[in-house]
């Protein structure tokens, strides 16, 4: 029997500033969808301090601070979504 990934999507979080209220309901969500994947497509961190947007006003911090600062929360929606995961079946394992 053929078997199929099941994934989930999101893009465009720009951390610090996320939605934890958006981030909360896509959580909730995908609970018990047993994904097989998982993909952020982009923007995970905001990056304002390598911004050419806004360059006349100073964001107070490095990219390396802002980095930093968000990695903690970054590394728990992974460990979340990896305990939601499943995984394929090895059509070649011998039983």
């Amino acid at each position: 029997m053929a078997e199929y990934a099941r994934f989930g999507a999101i893009s465009c979080t720009h951390c610090p500033y996320q939605s934890e209220r958006a981030i909360a309901k896509l959580l909730e969500e995908l609970k018990g969808r047993k994904l097989t994947h998982f993909i952020h497509c982009g923007d995970v961190v905001d990056a304002e301090a390598a911004s050419v947007h806004n360059a006349d006003e100073p964001v107070g911090h490095t990219l390396v601070q802002e980095y930093a600062r968000r990695c903690h929360q970054i590394a728990s929606w992974c460990c979340w979504m990896a305990t939601m995961m499943t995984t394929f079946s090895d059509p070649t394992a011998e039983e």
